[in-house]
């Protein structure tokens, strides 16, 4: 799997998006980032790491993150927090769902076959109960 950890922002594809966010920190690119989730029937390992490290995001920015927030230092957060409404979070959960799914999942795929499978997938229904707490 290449460099990857059970945390949301532990792997390449996360570090970019990171990255990308710090250049660009909106709401509009967060929401660009949980849509990709829904684009295609196959769900692609780098799409919906991305979504997790957006919803992370999310949970940082709101003051639940359990990553480090060093990975965003440069990120206004009180400027993001205002623009957070409930349609964000609902998304939020509908891509967390979507990446716990078995099926046409090619995230869920390599975690499976891995030793770490119950660790990641206890730090995305985490993920998942901390946007939740949101609502």
């Amino acid at each position: 799997m290449g460099a990857w950890g059970i945390g949301n922002f532990e792997n390449y594809s996360a570090g970019d998006w990171l990255y990308e966010f710090g250049e660009s920190p909106t709401k509009v690119f967060l929401e660009k980032t949980l849509e990709t989730v829904f684009e295609e029937e196959y769900l692609d390992s780098d799409i919906a790491s991305e979504a997790l490290s957006a919803i992370e995001a999310i949970a940082l920015i709101k003051g639940n993150s359990k990553e480090d927030e060093e990975e965003l230092e440069g990120v206004d957060f009180d400027a993001l927090k205002k623009d957070f409404d409930k349609a964000l979070f609902d998304k939020s959960t509908k891509c967390i769902n979507r990446i716990l799914e078995k099926n046409n999942n090619e995230l869920y795929e390599l975690w499976e076959e891995s030793e770490s499978f119950e660790a990641w997938r206890n730090v995305v229904l985490d993920l998942k109960n901390r946007v939740y707490s949101f609502q």
